[in-house]
């Protein structure tokens, strides 16, 4: 397996594969992604991840180093309250504390889940919306082979 340089893309496409299911499209048929159309419909749900490198002085990529990935979810309705937001985002965490399986990466089973914020009114593509917030934490670590 050759070296990766951030395992952004495989936490990327696990995020998306765990949360792009038929349960939470059902409360979110805007649908899941890590962009927001000015086509799209509300609820909707948005994710965006950062990494950090936690495994230690020297290490570099193809040597098993360990990755703090920092997840934020969030949810979007234009629902007059908080009410369909919640309900969204009770099943984003109800399906990220499930295993999350990470290409290429041994992971702590599942994400930390630390918090979940409301922010209120937003505009998105030109529609207020309220917005809910979660932040996860999630470790990662190289396979070397």
């Amino acid at each position: 397996m050759s070296p990766s340089y951030s395992s952004l893309d495989a936490v990327s496409s696990a995020v998306y594969s765990t949360l792009n299911v038929a349960s939470l499209l059902a409360l979110a048929p805007g649908g899941v992604g890590d962009a927001i159309e000015q086509t799209t419909g509300f609820p909707c749900v948005l994710y965006v991840a950062q990494e950090k490198s936690v495994g230690g002085l020297g290490t570099r990529p193809g040597t098993g180093r360990t990755m703090q990935v920092d997840l934020r979810v969030h949810v979007f309705s234009n629902y007059q309250g908080l009410y369909e937001a919640q309900q969204v985002m009770s099943k984003v965490v109800e399906l990220l504390t499930t295993t999350l399986s990470v290409a290429g990466y041994t992971a702590v089973p599942y994400p930390f889940h630390d918090d979940t914020i409301p922010l209120g009114n937003e505009v998105v593509a030109g529609v207020v919306v309220r917005e809910l917030v979660s932040n996860w934490r999630l470790f990662v670590s190289e396979v070397v082979a």
